[in-house]
């Protein structure tokens, strides 16, 4: 994600201005600030990710139950922690902060868990995978546009 990044960035910008007629991302800020907090929202949901799994961790450790419980758990962290990835790209050109971003996701947590589903599962395709972050940073764009409650009378064609 990190070489495919300002790759994708502009797939969702490009995505928003063709489907809402314009860019709603708002102007100002500088580059600087808008890096830094980027990186520190980063910092911290792999932090998070990483809390999360030593829980799991924990939690596969009790007999029997670990097992039974792990693996469905497991799932839904990896299917939330995928769409978040995907989710981060029109959020970020939102200027959410991380805890926006976070309580975002967790307001729409079907959405997101069956939105990482969905890419999880695609991803595991041969050939269909190389395809399929392009495809789900747009459907991630889309989608958090229409959550958002962004659009217009009349969309571009």
């Amino acid at each position: 994600m990190i070489l495919a990044g300002p790759f994708l960035d502009v797939l969702s910008q490009k995505v928003d201005e063709i489907r809402l007629g314009r860019d709603p991302v708002p102007s100002g800020g500088s580059l600087v600030e808008d890096i830094l907090r980027s990186l520190a929202g980063q910092v911290r949901k792999i932090v998070l990710f990483l809390l999360i799994q030593g829980l799991l961790l924990l939690v596969y450790l009790i007999p029997v139950i670990g097992q039974i419980a792990g693996a469905p758990l497991q799932a839904g962290v990896t299917f939330f922690f995928l769409a978040w990835e995907f989710w981060d790209f029109p959020m970020e050109r939102r200027k959410m902060n991380f805890r926006a971003k976070r309580e975002f996701l967790l307001r729409h947590k079907a959405q997101a868990l069956s939105f990482g589903a969905v890419c999880f599962l695609y991803m595991l395709v041969p050939v269909l995978n190389f395809i399929m972050m392009p495809a789900s940073v747009a459907g991630a764009t889309v989608l958090v546009s229409d959550l958002l409650g962004e659009s217009s009378g009349a969309r571009a064609t």
